[in-house]
């Protein structure tokens, strides 16, 4: 609605009454408005379930300017729970991480619930597609990111073979 109001009831009825077709609602998430943006990321942050037809819009969204809109589809990206994702997703997510945290550990504590630590088990979600960008985050400045890919490496099994001699360069 050209009204902002409306526009902004309009979200929170979504909200309440939930997301019919969630592939169309989250290209919102790319938006040319930034409050567009920023409202799409509020619903799409809480959905439980997201499909398979969704997973490229909220790709192309891990590239957003703004950490909130990153972080939704991130979450969105782990509720498809490996549903529609490509290496694209798994390689955009890797990117979101690089970019995410700083490229040494900081002075202060890590704060555990900041809004890039929802990548991680959006990149788990990966599977196979999520090998070879957390073998590369292994070579972060930040060891906090590279116990975090390793741990995601683990947790991928034996589709995350490939990484073994990157995994146990780390042992030493």
């Amino acid at each position: 609605d050209p009204d902002p109001r409306v526009a902004e009831v309009a979200f929170d009825a979504v909200a309440l009454v939930g997301v019919g077709d969630v592939a169309a609602f989250t290209p919102l998430l790319t938006s040319e408005n930034e409050t567009t943006r920023r409202r799409a990321a509020e619903v799409v942050g809480l959905l439980p379930e997201v499909p398979a037809d969704a997973v490229p819009a909220l790709t192309r969204a891990l590239a957003d300017p703004e950490p909130f809109v990153r972080a939704a589809a991130g979450s969105g990206i782990a509720a498809a729970n490996g549903k529609g994702v490509t290496a694209a997703t798994g390689e955009a997510l890797g990117a979101a991480i690089r970019d995410g945290y700083p490229a040494k550990a900081p002075d202060v504590p890590t704060r555990l619930d900041a809004p890039e630590f929802v990548f991680w088990p959006a990149l788990r979600s990966c599977g196979k597609h999520a090998v070879k960008p957390a073998t590369d985050l292994l070579a972060h400045g930040n060891p906090l990111v590279r116990q975090l890919s390793a741990r995601v490496l683990g947790d991928i099994g034996a589709d995350a073979k490939p990484a073994a001699p990157v995994l146990r360069k780390s042992l030493s």
